[in-house]
């Protein structure tokens, strides 16, 4: 026994820290099981006390290596007692301890006969503070409920520290603390043996990764949970919009006014008409080529047949008659034109028969230079007196950032496939100026009851037809028949076919439509995968079409 090993202020000072970690504890706030509180069932009968641990922690006289609690070598309160008590020649400088128990003892509170642990090693080391209470050694400790008697009660003074060792630690002699009368703590401090503290290395390292390990788990749990439920959203979602067109479509077909519907293409004649073409006939012009061009590039060795087929020769064949239906912008891509900045210059890609020209010069006081692939409608361009060149939206002839706007107005849903999508929107963004805008228009696959079209989609890829009417009025109906007939022979598209009922010449067009949101994520891909600094900052729907406006972001050069 060392009496007055610790001076009052310090314990003092011990007294007041311990107050302040039982406060901590019991709110949940101490790392793992750093405080423990005795189990109702013992706590009524008085037995065991509140524990605050640290090092390694301990219950029922059974050591826990992997459980976390507090580190001793932290706790700098802690490490100035174990420097006092080596200092005093209560313990050796290699007897440092590794683990510390503190016992806060309420009034009435004992605890039954034991031994250490033999996983502690000798020497055993009590500090007792607020009161003197007294200490039960013996062979055969007998009584009950706190009341013992053995062949030594040692009394253990405040400030004093209690050295155990030798054959007091056990296992022939035990050990028991009898009923407190006051409030007491004690610092019990000991140490491990070196194997134990390995395999607790082990085991708190096998805990850590286990732990990292639960956590990953549950955060890709939490992960494919969240993408399940999204899933399933967007699954609910579709078969409402699904529902909601065969409805649509159930009530198109009872409206006797649409004449014009479109055919769904069978999924093997779809497959052979997106084939490229080997080479463009002698009806079509071949595309130019200059300095700005890669006469190997996969995009110019041949369209696929529908493009060919269905889409540039049958707009040389109908070119007329198409230039008497479309004779300026629609509204929306007016209002466009008309909020770029003052003098800007336009590329209308896919410009047809420039429509969209004359409110270039009008609306925004700038200029349009257009571009298109079939011939007949650029010649009502150079009629017109307009600056156009022939050419395929997918190569464009001209140099990078050098348009302050772009127009593609109704030409994405004449290409047939994904990867070339894709390349027009990039082609569009290459030749527009950083700060720039471009506005995307495409055939959209919903469409209002009774809309401007008057079309009806089943499928999104789909072959739309359009009549060619040709002569007088008092003409009769052979007369018109014969005329159609004459149409189809002379046209450069080779599918027309004659409408006999209507005695007029009827020619196919190849349209891919798109579904609500399919716009948006092909600019956004194709953003993405080209690496272009440019942002979506406007869609919607307007008039059976689909359209989006995208924004070139400027690249700020910081000075040097």
């Amino acid at each position: 026994m060392f009496l007055n090993c610790c001076g009052t202020d310090f314990q003092r000072r011990l007294v007041e820290y311990i107050d302040l970690q039982l406060i901590k504890g019991r709110k949940g706030e101490l790392p793992g099981k750093t405080y423990d509180s005795p189990p109702p069932s013992w706590a009524k009968k008085g037995q065991s006390r509140e524990m605050v641990q640290y090092g390694f922690y301990t219950n029922s006289n059974r050591v826990y290596p992997g459980c976390k609690v507090a580190e001793i070598e932290r706790e700098p309160v802690l490490v100035e007692l174990i420097d006092l008590l080596i200092k005093h020649g209560v313990i050796k400088d290699t007897e440092r301890p590794d683990q510390c128990t503190v016992n806060v003892y309420s009034p009435g509170m004992w605890l039954p006969p034991h031994v250490d642990n033999c996983k502690f090693i000798s020497p055993l080391v009590t500090v007792s503070l607020v009161s003197e209470q007294s200490v039960v050694f013996g062979k055969d400790i007998k009584g009950e409920n706190g009341t013992w008697e053995g062949e030594l009660e040692l009394p253990m003074p405040i400030g004093s520290a209690l050295r155990v060792a030798g054959e007091a630690m056990g296992p022939d002699y035990m050990h028991a603390i009898p009923k407190t009368t006051a409030r007491r703590i004690s610092f019990t401090l000991r140490r491990l043996s070196e194997d134990v503290k390995l395999k607790a290395k082990r085991e708190r390292e096998e805990i850590e990764n286990n732990r990292l390990l639960t956590a990953q788990k549950k955060r890709e749990l939490k992960k494919a949970k969240k993408a399940a439920k999204k899933a399933a959203k967007e699954r609910r979602r579709k078969e409402r919009a699904e529902a909601e067109m065969r409805s649509k479509m159930a009530r198109r077909r009872s409206v006797s006014c649409i004449s014009a519907k479109s055919t769904p293409l069978p999924p093997e004649l779809l497959r052979r008409m997106k084939k490229r073409s080997n080479s463009f006939d002698g009806g079509s012009t071949p595309i130019p080529m200059n300095s700005s061009y890669d006469q190997h590039n996969e995009y110019l060795k041949g369209r696929p047949i529908c493009e060919e087929e269905y889409v540039r020769k049958v707009y040389d064949s109908i070119a007329l008659q198409w230039h008497g239906t479309r004779y300026k912008p629609w509204p929306k891509v007016a209002k466009f034109i008309e909020r770029q900045p003052k003098g800007s210059l336009f590329a209308d890609i896919g410009c047809g028969n420039g429509k969209n020209w004359a409110a270039c010069t009008d609306l925004c006081g700038g200029y349009s230079i257009g571009s298109d692939f079939s011939i007949e409608l650029l010649k009502i361009c150079n009629g017109l007196e307009q600056e156009v060149h022939g050419a395929d939206a997918l190569q464009l002839p001209y140099r990078s950032e050098v348009f302050d706007a772009v127009l593609s107005i109704a030409v994405l849903h004449h290409i047939s496939s994904r990867k070339r999508r894709m390349r027009l929107m990039s082609e569009a963004l290459r030749v527009l100026r950083s700060g720039g805008q471009a506005l995307f228009y495409a055939w959209a696959f919903e469409q209002e009851l009774n809309s401007v079209s008057g079309h009806i989609f089943e499928e999104q890829d789909v072959l739309v037809p359009w009549h060619v009417k040709v002569g007088r009025p008092n003409l009769t109906v052979e007369e018109r028949i014969a005329a159609a007939k004459s149409v189809v022979q002379k046209a450069v598209a080779s599918h027309g076919e004659v409408d006999e009922e209507k005695g007029a010449a009827v020619f196919q067009r190849y349209c891919h439509v798109y579904v609500k949101g399919e716009l948006e994520t092909l600019i956004e891909e194709t953003i993405a995968n080209e690496g272009i600094n440019a942002c979506i900052i406007e869609s919607y729907h307007d008039t059976g079409n689909w359209a989006v406006c995208v924004k070139k972001i400027k690249n700020i050069k910081r000075e040097m």
